[in-house]
């Protein structure tokens, strides 16, 4: 498996404009629908629009919700729904995708293989320098504290995403919009706050 950096969710905007191609699990800095397979394992689905209300986005985001696009089906092998949120100004649109575990695999090992590599690797083969140079090039997850079971924060300039464990499943918040990190992330953190409570 990929370092967690080189995790990207493949990110086509519903919005307007662009459709960026990243590997999945990450996406783009504004908020996208994600191409998802067809389910191979029957579980309950939990519905991502179901997560967050209009009015919860609006506290946050300060723009009215004008609708919303469900999508659902398979992601990284878990079944995986989304929801865009759609806003009164396109670029403010949020996106939540909710991954949850089958009866054959859990997404705690995902998790774990993902974003707590690197602990494991301590105690392996260490990796190509090529591998380096390229992990260097890319913002690594960084930990935050106090929501769900655990929680990385992904954000470069192109791509900004809280992710959030909580028992058998986990969700991936992505806000657009102005504002740097640091707003980005308190804003996604509130909404996470929000989610967590229906999850």
């Amino acid at each position: 498996m990929e370092r967690p950096a080189l995790l990207v969710i493949p990110a086509c905007l519903v919005l307007v404009t662009a459709c960026s191609k990243q590997n999945p699990e990450l996406s783009s800095s504004s908020p996208s629908s994600t191409p998802l397979t067809a389910p191979a394992e029957s579980v309950q689905q939990i519905d991502a629009c179901s997560l967050l209300t209009n009015d919860e986005i609006q506290s946050v985001q300060t723009d009215t919700v004008t609708g919303t696009t469900p999508s659902g089906g398979m992601l990284s092998g878990f079944p995986s729904t989304q929801c865009l949120f759609q806003t009164a100004t396109p670029a403010n649109s949020v996106s939540v995708v909710v991954t949850q575990s089958t009866a054959s695999r859990r997404v705690r090992d995902f998790w774990k293989e993902t974003f707590h590599r690197e602990e494991s690797e301590k105690e392996g083969a260490k990796e190509s320098e090529g591998g380096e140079e390229e992990r260097e090039k890319k913002a690594p997850p960084q930990p935050v504290a106090d929501l769900g079971d655990d929680a990385f924060w992904m954000g470069t300039q192109v791509s900004t995403a809280v992710y959030v464990l909580k028992g058998d499943s986990y969700i991936r918040i992505s806000v657009g919009g102005a504002g740097d990190q640091a707003a980005k992330l308190e804003k996604s953190r509130k909404l996470a706050e929000f989610a967590l409570k229906r999850l």
